[in-house]
């Protein structure tokens, strides 16, 4: 009998330390309410040259897995605002030619399960910069991204699940790909700034992040 005590109650707490567990077991995954996002920054600094940038993308699933290098979705748009570059001398043009850039999970911002924000490498981002213009001549300096070296981003999460603002992370900037002549390029590019302009294209919907 009290062989038969001891089992009953050595089952009753496994059962309770499962309960426990998974009820306070984090998400695995990470829902998103679209699959198309419009990321438009409108003051972005480049080593003191400021531009406006928009970039469009798609996640590949509203499902997205919380697991770090993960593969979450494309930029398949990006373009230097034209007005704004010869208004105030924005010597920058985005390579389109490059696109789709790769966007990759990681990691989120707070503690679960009320994180603040998400974590992502955009990997194959590519701009020209336009040096002034020396004894007739330009020098154009080739910036991109890569796996080892990402363009790293965070986007912020409000407490009611929306996801409102895209800035990039301002200790790890773009590293000189080629110097294509002309004078001296620097060795890395700043990225800095930022925008509240994170939402559905075309619309000014936000996107709306939940953890399952």
């Amino acid at each position: 009998m009290r062989t038969h005590a001891k089992l009953v109650a050595t089952a009753v707490a496994v059962a309770t330390v499962l309960a426990v567990t998974v009820g306070t077991a984090p998400a695995r995954n990470l829902s998103v309410s679209e699959t198309t996002f419009k990321a438009f920054w409108e003051v972005v600094n480049f080593n003191g040259v400021q531009c406006i940038l928009r970039m469009d993308g798609e996640f590949h699933t509203r499902t997205l897995a919380k697991t770090q290098g993960s593969l979450i979705g494309n930029v398949t748009v990006a373009f230097v605002n034209e007005e704004f570059e010869e208004e105030a001398g924005c010597r920058l043009a985005v390579l389109i030619g490059t696109l789709p850039w790769h966007v990759r999970y990681a990691g989120f911002t707070g503690t679960l399960p009320n994180i603040t924000g998400i974590q992502a490498d955009i990997i194959g981002f590519a701009i020209l910069k336009i040096g002034r213009e020396i004894f007739n001549a330009f020098n154009f300096c080739l910036y991109r991204s890569t796996a080892t070296n990402p363009l790293k981003v965070r986007i912020t999460r409000s407490a009611t699940g929306r996801l409102i603002e895209i800035r990039p992370d301002e200790t790890a900037g773009l590293v000189l790909d080629t110097n294509l002549g002309g004078g001296q390029c620097p060795l890395y590019l700043e990225v800095r700034g930022g925008t509240e302009n994170f939402t559905i294209p075309n619309t000014t919907t936000r996107i709306t992040l939940t953890l399952i």
